[in-house]
């Protein structure tokens, strides 16, 4: 069974979006924590250092992946220390 939704990959690819490169100069929308909180706020991340840390180390590593400079397996400790989290709602659960 997959956890994944439209929404999840929605998300990914944002992520990987968050480094376009403009008129041939890389850029990176995700810079510091600071600039970096209305964008992980907006995807319910907290806006703490070790979250935004965690969050361009995924990205980093989509990207090698992506371009077959790692293989798939180089995604594995991500996803060891990946969590669903359940919240309850007025909707339920």
């Amino acid at each position: 069974m997959y956890a994944t939704s439209a929404d999840d990959e929605a998300f990914l690819l944002e992520l990987l979006n968050t480094t376009p490169v403009i008129d041939g100069i890389p850029t990176d929308a995700l810079p510091d924590l600071e600039t970096s909180a209305s964008w992980m706020t907006a995807y319910s991340i907290p806006t703490t250092a070790a979250e935004w840390t965690a969050l361009v180390e995924a990205r980093e590593t989509l990207q090698k992946v992506i371009r077959g400079d790692e293989p798939a397996s180089a995604l594995q400790p991500l996803l060891r220390r990946a969590r669903l989290v359940p919240s309850v709602g007025d909707a339920g659960v």
